[in-house]
């Protein structure tokens, strides 16, 4: 499954296309790298307004912050798994065996 559609799509919890199980962000994963991404971009802030760095740099590094959070956080963030739910084999065999 790639970065952008953890990130993009507006659910919870994402499939496995292949094996059906199910995972997803836990929020105390989601807490610690948006305030970890949130306090590097601050940085940047204080810094522009300190007059360290130029504005052009400082929209530079929010953007690759923005871009290597996405990259990155997904291979750091924790994850809960769920197993799928077993196929009933009943409700086949019942079907089946109608007169």
């Amino acid at each position: 499954m790639s970065r952008w559609h953890i990130f993009l799509e507006p659910v919870i919890y994402h499939r496995c296309r292949n094996c059906g199980i199910k995972f997803g962000v836990t929020a105390s994963a989601l807490i610690a790298t948006t305030s970890t991404a949130g306090a590097v971009v601050i940085l940047w802030f204080v810094l522009l307004r300190m007059r360290i760095i130029s504005p052009h740099i400082a929209i530079g590094l929010h953007l690759i912050t923005c871009g290597l959070s996405v990259w990155l956080f997904p291979y750091h963030m924790t994850a809960k798994l769920q197993k799928p739910a077993a196929k009933s084999t009943n409700d086949d065999s019942a079907l089946n065996n109608r007169p």
